[in-house]
Order: C-alpha cells, then sequence, then structure tokens
C-alpha cells in the first residue's frame, strides 16, 4: 500500500516535471499569432527569419531569444504572479516603466519622465535655441498666410498631481525642463504658448483630472484644457467660442485599471473611474479627410467639424493628449483636421487652409528636437515615428 502512495507520488511529480518542460515550448508555438501583449500594452517580439548569411547568426539569436522570452508557455501568470508578490508583498512595482505612488496613483516613468519631474534633465543652451528658432519660423510662416498658431504643452501627470508622487523620489531643483523652455521662449515674442499646469491645478480640487492608471488627463481634466485653449485661440480667430458644460451630458463608470495598471498586470487591483462628455445634441459629423496621403504621418489624419461658416477652421497636431480633447474641438470648429505628428506639416497646411494650428505636445515629448518646416516637407512617407502612447489616448498609458 505504502509502495503504491509512493508510485502515485512519483507518477504525478514526473507529470509536473514533464508538463513544465513541454507547455513552454508550447507557448512559443501558440504565440505565433500574438502580435500584442494586452497586459503589458506593448507590441511582442516577432518570430525573426532565418538568417541568408553567416554574419546575421547572431543577430538572429538575439532576436529569436527576445521573441522566445516573449512568447514562452505561462509568461501571462507567471508575470502576474511576480507582479503581485513586488506590488502586495513589497510595495514595489515590478517594472522600472511605472512608479507607485500614494493612494493608488500610478505614474509613467518611461520617456524621461520620472527625469523631468526630478528636475534632472535639462535643456542645453543649443537646444532652446533650436526649439526657440524652429517654432519662430512655424509662427512666422503661418502668419504670412494669415493662419494664426498656438503652441501648446499638455503636462505631465507628475507636474499637475506631484502630492501623490512616493515620498523616495526626490527632486534636486524645482525648474523643470519645461520651464527651462519657458523661460527661454518668453524672449521669442512670434511664439505663443499656452502653458497648461495652471489651468489644470486650479481645477484639480473639483474632481480628478487625470485617471489614476494611465498617464493621460480624463474627459474632466480635457475639458478644463480644451476652454484655455480655445478661449486664447479666440483672442486671435473670430468666431471661436469654447462649449458651454451645460451643453455636454458628463457620466463616470467604475473600471478596472488602464494602461500603467496593466503594465504591472494588476487591472483588477488598481481599479479607476471613467469619465465621458457627450454632447446630446452634437452638430459635427465625419468630414472628408485632407488628401495627403503621401505624408508620413502615424496614423491618418481625420476631419470633423459642424460645417457652419461662422466658425472657424484649424488644424490640430497632437499626440495621444489630444484624443480626448475631439469631441470638444468638434463642435468649436466647422472643420478641424487631426493629425499625429510631432512636427507642423507644411504641406497639410497648403491643402487645408486654416484659420487656425493648434500644436499640442506632452511634456514628456519636448526632449525630441523639433523639425524645421523644411526637415518636415522633405521627410518620406511612413518616416513619422510611432509614438509610445497608445493611439487609444485617454486609457492607453
Amino acid at each position: 500500500m505504502e509502495r503504491r502512495g509512493h508510485t502515485r507520488f512519483d507518477a504525478v511529480t514526473l507529470l509536473v516535471f514533464a508538463l513544465s518542460l513541454i507547455l513552454p515550448g508550447l507557448g512559443l508555438l501558440g504565440g505565433l499569432r500574438e502580435g500584442t501583449s494586452r497586459i503589458e500594452n506593448r507590441v511582442l517580439a516577432k518570430l525573426p527569419e532565418w538568417p541568408q548569411s553567416g554574419p546575421g547568426l547572431a543577430r538572429f539569436a538575439e532576436e529569436f531569444e527576445a521573441y522566445a522570452n516573449d512568447h514562452v508557455g505561462g509568461r501571462v501568470a507567471l508575470f502576474r504572479t511576480y507582479s503581485a508578490i513586488a506590488v502586495v508583498g513589497l510595495s514595489r512595482s515590478p517594472t522600472s516603466k511605472v512608479v507607485l505612488g500614494k493612494e493608488g496613483w500610478l505614474f509613467w516613468a518611461g520617456d524621461g519622465a520620472l527625469d523631468q519631474y526630478r528636475g534632472t534633465a535639462r535643456f542645453s543652451d543649443a537646444e532652446l535655441r533650436r526649439w526657440g528658432d524652429v517654432l519662430a519660423e512655424r509662427s512666422q510662416w503661418l502668419a504670412s498666410q494669415g493662419i494664426s498658431y498656438l503652441f501648446v504643452i499638455a503636462p505631465n501627470k507628475h507636474s499637475v498631481y506631484p502630492e501623490f508622487m512616493p515620498e523616495n523620489i526626490h527632486r534636486t531643483r524645482n525648474e523643470t525642463r519645461l520651464d527651462q523652455l519657458l523661460a527661454h521662449l518668453e524672449t521669442r515674442q512670434e511664439v505663443e504658448v499656452i502653458d497648461l499646469r495652471d489651468a489644470l491645478r486650479n481645477a484639480k480640487g473639483e474632481r480628478a483630472l487625470y485617471y489614476r492608471t494611465d498617464s493621460h488627463w480624463n474627459a474632466d481634466g480635457a475639458w478644463v484644457a480644451q476652454r484655455a485653449i480655445l478661449e486664447a485661440g479666440g483672442r486671435h480667430v473670430s468666431g471661436l467660442v469654447p462649449g458651454a458644460a451645460a451643453s455636454f451630458e458628463r457620466s463616470t463608470r467604475a473600471s478596472p485599471g488602464f494602461g500603467l495598471a496593466g503594465l504591472i498586470g494588476q487591472r483588477d487591483r488598481f481599479r479607476d473611474t471613467m469619465v465621458a462628455w457627450v454632447h446630446p445634441r452634437a452638430r459635427s459629423t465625419k468630414q472628408a479627410p485632407p488628401r495627403v496621403d503621401s505624408r508620413p504621418f502615424a496614423y491618418p489624419p481625420k476631419a470633423r467639424g459642424t460645417h457652419d461658416p461662422s466658425q472657424p477652421r484649424a488644424v490640430l497636431f497632437q499626440d495621444s493628449f489630444g484624443n480626448a480633447l475631439q469631441p470638444y474641438f468638434d463642435e468649436a470648429f466647422q472643420r478641424i483636421v487631426y493629425a499625429w505628428s510631432f512636427d507642423v506639416d507644411p504641406v497639410l497646411i497648403e491643402a487645408e487652409s486654416p484659420d487656425l494650428v493648434i500644436h499640442l505636445v506632452v511634456e514628456r515629448f519636448l526632449h525630441r528636437a523639433p523639425l524645421s518646416l523644411a526637415d518636415v516637407r522633405a521627410r518620406k512617407p511612413r518616416e513619422e515615428a510611432v509614438e509610445s502612447d497608445s493611439p487609444r489616448g485617454s486609457a492607453g498609458r
């Protein structure tokens, strides 16, 4: 009887051992069709092609190792277990890209955002001159055609809610790279910059303006931002009036955590609130997109608007922070084109002839050197890099 028990235990042990060897391999085969990780919100490594020559073997080995690491069987379960131990047991983030803040707030640490918060990321004098020269060139070129230009900076969540950052992350100086840039641009009178930090900080006591588990502002934060932007634009363009809050219906619903919670595999543990503003009597409709198919945009530009000739025309060059602004902008313009681009594209401007160009850049992307109009015009299709942000915007990361 005892021997039979040992035999059964040995059989179970062998089965578990065999499965531990087989499942990872099956996972690799099953993962051939997996292109993205919904938990980590990123593209998984692809199976590399067999090298055609000897020198390509080393690169193949590296790429196959990355593929195997991304597609090994049971990876998702292991990742969730590791994340739970790190977050619950050790109060630590399982990834260097996410900071665990206070009271369930999560912060994005990639794209140099953490160094910007600490004040260790600095512009050189040459970089500041580059920013000033490029923005002045854009403003002057647009003004020569009767087009107004607003350069708008969407603040990092850290800049609006520093009180929820952990105590162990210290600032070395209060001046950030954004402060450096704004101080430099004050000497360039031809450039109008909209710094949204004060507007958002002043309004945050009423409601949370950013998602706790995402890097983006929510619909409430976008409401505050769009009013500041449209009020500034209205000083230059006739017929531009921000919509009244009473015209929209606000709704909320509880939700599993968004992008940052997914990156640490803890969407159910870090809950959040989805916020929506809907115009029940919206006049805007989808319009024909601009005829610029050959331009190097990360995503095809789209157009909406009211068709009301008393309202102005606009182009918004945006990153993912622009997505939450669109429901409000749709009602403010007879036509507005949304182009996902870090730079102002003169070809699109010439195709659209807008009254106003709004250029929106999130604070963490200011480290990217802006391109001159000539450099942008010379770009080939698909040269515009897809940003690390998800195009879903308000709940991507």
